[in-house]
């Protein structure tokens, strides 16, 4: 939690299809004026010649960007059976609309698989909402807000952004997306194995007998199923793993 001292900002809201700007348009605009860029999205856009990557180019030779993602949790779960449908091309094609070159000094991604909250940020203004870093938001009513005291912008991106990078992967190719898919399905797996584990038996060992709760052989099945294939996911998962990348990036 952080208390925010100002009064200082403003509520935006609606749907921005018809003038193509984006409800975070005005630290948009403020990024050939900062010195630090900080954004956490759950996804982004493919298409490099969106304004938001566009404004990229225009950011001081100083500037410190970073940014967090989220999109590996955008793999289609089936909750009922625990299967899950592999996207990692997907996930690298998103990163890979950050891969410009001009900016690679300055320029640090980290993929969190749990990530999804959206703040877009410089030091002069701040958005936190619902829109993503991508032009397919353009398409849903969102909505946020605009923060324009320095110390409340300060105070959150040195407390919750460093928060989040902490529990990512930092991203240097696309074996980054395929640890981080590994390391969500793992914990879907763990959790399902709690769950079933919690219905079944208490510390001791002995049955756990609830009124509320009707537990048969088809229900027992079901969980197992969700076990089994959640581990199968996560058996195709690493088998995306480039080795070879590994044992060059430990050479070097």
């Amino acid at each position: 939690k952080i208390n925010l001292s100002s009064r200082d900002f403003s509520f935006i809201g609606g749907k921005n299809r018809k003038n193509k700007t984006y409800q975070y348009q005005e630290v948009l605009d403020d990024y050939s004026n900062a010195k630090n860029i900080r954004i956490i999205t759950y996804n982004v856009s493919y298409d490099t010649n969106d304004p938001i990557f566009n404004k990229l180019f225009g950011v001081s030779d100083a500037a410190d960007i970073k940014v967090i993602i989220g999109v590996p949790r955008f793999t289609f779960i089936d909750y009922n059976t625990g299967k899950r449908t592999y996207k990692a091309k997907d996930v690298e094609k998103s990163l890979k609309s950050f891969d410009i070159a001009e900016l690679n000094d300055r320029l640090s991604i980290a993929v969190c698989p749990y990530n999804h909250s959206k703040i877009i940020s410089t030091e002069n203004v701040c958005y936190i909402g619902s829109e993503n870093y991508s032009d397919a938001s353009r398409q849903n009513y969102e909505a946020g807000l605009l923060l324009y005291n320095k110390q409340d912008i300060e105070n959150i991106t040195q407390n919750y952004f460093p928060l989040l990078w902490e529990d990512s992967f930092v991203y240097r190719d696309s074996n980054t997306i395929v640890l981080a898919e590994a390391s969500s399905i793992l914990s879907d797996t763990i959790s399902y194995i709690e769950k079933l584990s919690y219905y079944l038996y208490v510390e001791d060992g002995e049955k756990l007998e609830r009124d509320d709760l009707y537990i048969d052989n088809s229900y027992i099945e079901e969980e197992f199923t969700k076990i089994r294939n959640s581990l199968t996911s996560l058996d195709e998962c690493l088998g995306d793993l480039k080795f070879d990348n590994v044992i060059n990036n430990i050479n070097s």
